[in-house]
């Protein structure tokens, strides 16, 4: 090859050719979003939200996962800084003329009622949590009074008639308060924390069991982690030692469910009933291959619904391929009746793009309720 005179030799032509195929590879990862399905589809499908941090404004990119195709949701939505949950541009905007500003927003969520909203408006503007329930066009506001300006909310989850929210007084214990989307009515339940023993440290995920009455949280003693349990009916406080790693609590019709996800290879349940008797344990092989998740950093998401068990995997950032610096992540539904694999995807969202969120959604649209709790410890 001849430029300005001067031969460039076969060699050097030969590196320059395999670098600009590296660089090419680069920034195709770089800059898209790549899966390889390896099987069908589970009885939901996903919905992804994923944010673009390399942009001045980070954007989140909203992607579903349908009949084994990818479907991405608009260009790009602009990521606002909320507590909990994903909201849209479009519903943002919507809320903000009615002087609802997403800079308020600390919760947003579709639950089987409807899109839930929950605001912290300024002092100034009113002395409550306002809770905003869009079904359809239609909007209802329900006003939470709180015990002072200086009140902090810890956690909003759902159970079957509304949403619940762990709050912190200015002085005190901290208290539950529920919220029945349908009659309006609010509850609020003292917990009295301090009556655990000394030296703990609790996180402030909880998750309430409606039907027994219930808060279930995860907390640590020392270097003893366990699960605890407080009965709002007896003022009992049960606590239950983990001897084995616990990732996440699932609460289903049948029972409690604490499943260990510390390998890729495999996930175990450890089965319980409600008076927290070990009625089993599972072992339900995934078999990811090794060079497609070489080294992951947990799962995130793991939730059961009829029986099926839906997780999202984390993969590293590290990489043997050339360029090729994007997380390796992996979403999977499994039948825990079976053992079988429904669906299995390898995901590559691309460098800079990180995961804010996994919805599950039925074909007919409708977002069932997932009653589950991830450890942090």
């Amino acid at each position: 090859m001849k430029i300005k005179g001067k031969w460039i030799s076969p060699i050097l032509l030969g590196f320059l050719i395999v670098l600009g195929g590296v660089l090419l590879w680069r920034f195709y990862f770089m800059g898209f979003f790549h899966h390889s399905p390896l099987s069908g589809n589970g009885n939901l499908y996903p919905r992804f939200s994923y944010r673009d941090v390399r942009k001045p404004e980070a954007r989140t990119n909203l992607y579903t996962l349908q009949e084994g195709e990818w479907n991405k949701e608009g260009k790009g939505i602009p990521a606002y800084g909320i507590y909990q949950g994903f909201c849209p541009q479009e519903e943002g905007e919507a809320l903000e003329k009615m002087s609802y500003y997403t800079s308020c927003l600390v919760f947003a969520q579709t639950i089987p009622q409807g899109q839930v909203y929950v605001y912290n408006l300024p002092e100034e503007s009113s002395l409550s949590w306002q809770v905003l329930l869009k079904q359809g066009q239609d909007f209802q506001f329900f006003p939470l009074e709180k015990t002072s300006p200086s009140e902090s909310l810890a956690h909003v989850g759902a159970w079957e008639k509304g949403i619940y929210f762990y709050r912190y007084p200015e002085k005190g214990d901290p208290f539950l308060t529920l919220l029945d989307l349908n009659t309006g009515k609010s509850q609020n339940k003292p917990f009295p924390r301090s009556s655990l023993e000394a030296g703990f440290l609790m996180e402030d995920r909880v998750l309430y069991d409606d039907i027994r009455d219930r808060l279930l949280f995860f907390y640590t003693r020392g270097s003893e982690k366990l699960l605890g349990q407080y009965d709002f009916a007896t003022g009992q406080l049960f606590s239950l030692p983990l001897t084995q790693p616990v990732s996440h609590l699932l609460m289903t019709p049948d029972g409690y469910f604490l499943a260990n996800t510390s390998s890729l290879r495999q996930v175990i349940l450890h089965s319980y009933d409600f008076d927290w008797k070990e009625k089993d344990s599972i072992t339900y092989h995934l078999d990811i291959p090794q060079d497609e998740i070489e080294v992951w950093q947990g799962c995130p998401f793991l939730v059961m619904e009829d029986g099926v068990l839906y997780g999202y995997l984390e993969g590293s950032r590290q990489s043997k391929l050339p360029g090729d610096w994007g997380m390796r992540d992996c979403f999977y539904a499994l039948d825990t009746g079976s053992g079988q694999l429904l669906s299995l995807h390898f995901i590559r969202p691309g460098w800079g793009f990180l995961l804010q969120g996994v919805e599950l959604l039925a074909e007919e649209g409708e977002t069932p309720a997932f009653y589950t709790l991830p450890s942090g410890f």
